[in-house]
Parts: C-alpha cells; sequence; structure tokens
C-alpha cells in the first residue's frame, strides 16, 4: 500500500510542477484517504516544501482535517530537517557537472537508475551516486522534487528539455 501512496504523492507533486492544481489535490486527497488509516507521515514530510504547501492548500479544503493538521504539525516538528539552502549558498544548480546535467535529463524523461546506467555506459551505483549529489547540489530530497527545480532554474533548456 505504502507504493500506491508514494505514486499518488509524486503524481500530486508532478501534477502541481505542471500547473494542475485541482488534479494535484485530487491525488493527493486520494494519498492522504489510503494513509490516514495507517498513520503514515515519512511519505510526506520527504517530499519537503513543496508537500507542505499542497498540505496546507488541502486544508484549506477541509479534506480530512484531522489527519492533515498532524501531517502538517509534524512538518513544523521537522522543519529544520528540510534542508533549505542556507543564505550563503551559491545559487542551486551551478555547480551540476555535464554528467549530472545528462543524468538529470534521463530523469526528466522518466529513465530508472538502470535505464540510466545502460545509455550512459555507467554502473548502477554511480547512477546513484549521480543522482545523490544532483539532489544536494539543488538542496532537495527527491528526484521528482530535483526535476522541478531543473526546470524552474532553466538547467535543462539546453539539454533536449521540452518546453
Amino acid at each position: 500500500m505504502s507504493s500506491v501512496i508514494e505514486i499518488l504523492i509524486l503524481r500530486a507533486l508532478a501534477l502541481e510542477v505542471q500547473g494542475e492544481r485541482a488534479e494535484a489535490l485530487t491525488a493527493l486527497d486520494r494519498a492522504l484517504t489510503l494513509a490516514e488509516p495507517e498513520g503514515y507521515l515519512r511519505l510526506f514530510i520527504d517530499e519537503g516544501a513543496p508537500m507542505l504547501a499542497l498540505l496546507r492548500e488541502i486544508h484549506m479544503h477541509d479534506i480530512l482535517p484531522g489527519y492533515v493538521a498532524h501531517l502538517l504539525a509534524a512538518f513544523a516538528q521537522a522543519g529544520a530537517s528540510l534542508h533549505l539552502p542556507a543564505p550563503n549558498a551559491s545559487p542551486p544548480g551551478e555547480a551540476l557537472t555535464g554528467r549530472e546535467i545528462e543524468v538529470l535529463q534521463l530523469l526528466v524523461d522518466g529513465a530508472s537508475n538502470r535505464e540510466i546506467a545502460q545509455r550512459l555506459v555507467l554502473s548502477v551505483n554511480t547512477v546513484k551516486k549521480h543522482v545523490f549529489n544532483i539532489c544536494g547540489k539543488l538542496g532537495v530530497q527527491s528526484r521528482m522534487q530535483a526535476i522541478a527545480k531543473a526546470r524552474t532554474l532553466d538547467l535543462l533548456r539546453g539539454a533536449g528539455e521540452k518546453v
């Protein structure tokens, strides 16, 4: 069940990035409905600030108010671990290498670690390390957040990104 919930969460985040707010909230509503009986927290918190914004929005629509309030409180407690960039940090994405940009583009295309490894003639462990480095340099915690941040920062324009 946690995989289904995670897929719905990622779908909600992807729809939000695409500007499909109503559909994003619908996907999040489904995820919350499935997650509430088991009390899932980490799946939501791990998605960071973009999920926090969606949860605040859904809270205003009075959907599962008790559970959403519990999630918002958990976000408040985890606030320091959301990895917000330091004020003196260099602009995110500035230090991405050419290879990391290639990996990021393949992430955008929906490739798995194994597919990326095959296309770039790398080991799966090397791909995992690149994804880890990309997330760290962009100040995000997931692939979906890295894709959204890269689009926001316009890092993929020269890398074949369809705009």
